[in-house]
């Protein structure tokens, strides 16, 4: 027996166990992590995504959804499906989003009254700033301001004189309190020391009925959904939010022509939960602003009323940063009640 050649031996069989053994440990942390992990960009999606809207079938939160929807589940190579939950100005809807698993399945496809409704509301249960993942902006949907078509105006200045001349008796509609459409027009009382009472309905599409039907005398509606209607005669544009008079109504002028600011975007986007792990809201983000860019869903969008912009998750979330600071100063300086 030759004691250094054992003792060489030993030492190598000592060194293969130590290394197997370290070499099984890493595997099995490997597996354990990626067990607990339930959704990682490797292998997302593996099921179906949930997109929930907090509007009722039919507006154009919803149309704009069900565009993208299609054409993601495509992308994703699993069906993305809208799930509408309105009620109380979209806070039902963004609550249950808030509260998903942040897995990448449950998202939302939301708007500007996203950012406005915590300044109006003592009742929103999540904080806007701190319980969301910014994924992706798609972009902006200028707005038109309309009357019924027996309404006395036809600019803003002849309503706020009619206004003034029947203190509280005119009514304007919204698609619920903390929407862009009652901010908006809250504003205008201010700015302007007129008295009106606001209609809220449950979906844009409601509200513009009632237009129509002269239960209510006005409201703001993103532009698309009533150019069709101004054309027929069903209702009276008499000011838009774009840089431009647009071709389809070049006799209705710009609220920057009339002197009146166009008081802040109506943008639209995805969020989810917060903590959705970076890998995931990066898969999403690239699919979702490549299916925007898509020449066909642009065209689509742009046909829908849309300005298409697309940004970067951090970018998404300094512009919706941006965004609360400036709704919340507009509704500060209007004075519009908390409820």
């Amino acid at each position: 027996m030759n004691p250094n050649r054992d003792a060489v031996l030993a030492a190598v069989f000592s060194t293969a166990m130590l290394t197997s053994t370290l070499l099984t440990m890493a595997i099995l942390t490997m597996t354990i992590l990626t067990m607990s992990s339930p959704a990682r960009a490797l292998d997302f999606p593996v099921k179906p995504v949930k997109v929930i809207v907090s509007f009722p079938p039919g507006g154009l939160t919803d149309v704009i959804a069900r565009l993208m929807a299609q054409r993601m589940g495509e992308r994703l190579k699993q069906p993305v499906i809208v799930e509408n939950k309105p009620g109380a100005g979209g806070a039902i809807g963004t609550e249950l989003t808030a509260k998903a698993a942040p897995d990448g399945y449950t998202i939302t496809f939301t708007a500007v009254s996203h950012i406005i409704q915590p300044h109006l509301s003592k009742n929103i249960r999540y904080d806007v700033r701190k319980d969301f993942s910014s994924i992706a902006m798609i972009g902006n949907l200028p707005s038109a301001f309309i009357v019924n078509p027996a309404f006395p105006a036809t600019h803003l200045a002849q309503l706020v004189q009619h206004a003034r001349a029947n203190p509280g008796k005119l009514t304007y509609g919204s698609w619920g309190v903390g929407t862009s459409a009652h901010v908006r027009l809250e504003m205008l009382k201010t700015e302007n020391k007129i008295d009106m009472l606001h209609v809220p309905y449950q979906g844009s599409a409601q509200a513009l009925t009632g237009v129509m039907s002269g239960q209510i005398d006005m409201m703001m509606i993103p532009l698309s959904l009533v150019e069709g209607n101004h054309k027929d005669g069903r209702v009276r544009m008499i000011g838009v939010t774009t840089a431009k008079r647009i071709t389809s109504a070049p006799d209705v002028s710009t609220f920057s022509e009339q002197g009146i600011p166009a008081n802040g975007a109506s943008w639209q986007g995805f969020l989810g939960p917060a903590n959705i792990p970076a890998d995931i809201v990066a898969v999403l983000n690239r699919e979702i602003s490549a299916t925007a860019e898509e020449p066909q869903t642009r065209a689509a969008l742009v046909k829908n009323g849309f300005e298409v912009v697309t940004n970067s998750p951090q970018e998404f979330k300094a512009y919706l940063d941006s965004e609360y600071e400036y709704w919340g100063k507009a509704i500060r300086t209007a004075k519009i009640p908390v409820e």
